[in-house]
């Protein structure tokens, strides 16, 4: 029986996300963030830090949209970014909810929903991720597991519901903040780089329990998502 988020979290930040197609650093690098005050969403790129510079080295030019030569955004941005989620008219929009371990009876904001999903699509590289650094649990959500192609797990080794753990390794010449997780004592990936800081904060200061919910994909390039509790 698949979990369900009980805890929903209406956001007011969300991160999005870019990944090269093709180069050394494949990595899922924050580029900027979406926000909304007062019934606006804005879209501002994140143009001094680290992620959105290692981006621009290696071809980052903005969202088609919203080309990153300016910096900020504030017309049209919600709408842009929901035409990457199917409408909520589709008669099977429930099942769409349901696989994203959403409630459907709950009227979630069409905002919040952009982080919960994710909204990718093949392909360009971009994902919006819920900013989770200020949020008081408890609350859940669902996250994939990056690099399960690289650890040398065995997918038949893995089975939906298998509990994981979590260890940090701050000595990662890759990144400080990496957060192994491992199942049956098997090393299956790491955190994403956009959630493990959080993730470090949580597990000094908060209860954080998973298991693997959702395997996705094909055998040359499996997903794997955890659902993920975080508790007082």
């Amino acid at each position: 029986m698949s979990n369900l988020i009980e805890h929903l979290i209406e956001l007011e930040k969300l991160s999005l996300v870019w990944q090269a197609s093709s180069s050394a650093n494949r990595g899922r690098l924050v580029v900027g963030e979406l926000s909304r005050s007062g019934g606006i969403v804005s879209l501002r790129y994140l143009t001094q830090t680290t992620g959105f510079l290692e981006a621009e080295e290696v071809g980052f030019a903005g969202f088609p949209a919203f080309p990153s030569k300016k910096e900020l955004y504030s017309e049209g941005v919600l709408d842009t970014f929901l035409k990457r989620l199917p409408p909520r008219s589709r008669t099977d929009f429930p099942k769409y909810l349901k696989d994203l371990r959403l409630p459907t009876d709950y009227s979630i904001s069409d905002f919040a929903l952009l982080g919960y999903s994710e909204a990718k699509l093949p392909g360009d590289g971009f994902s919006i991720l819920p900013n989770f650094s200020d949020v008081e649990p408890p609350f859940e959500f669902l996250s994939e597991i990056a690099g399960f192609r690289y650890s040398g797990a065995n997918l038949e080794n893995i089975s939906l519901g298998d509990r994981v753990e979590f260890e940090r390794e701050p000595d990662n010449r890759y990144d400080p903040n990496a957060i192994k997780v491992a199942a049956n004592g098997n090393s299956i990936g790491y955190i994403n780089r956009v959630h493990a800081p959080s993730f470090a904060h949580w597990l000094e200061t908060h209860s954080v329990n998973a298991v693997i919910e959702r395997i996705n994909g094909n055998s040359e390039r499996p997903l794997i998502y955890l659902f993920v509790k975080i508790r007082a």
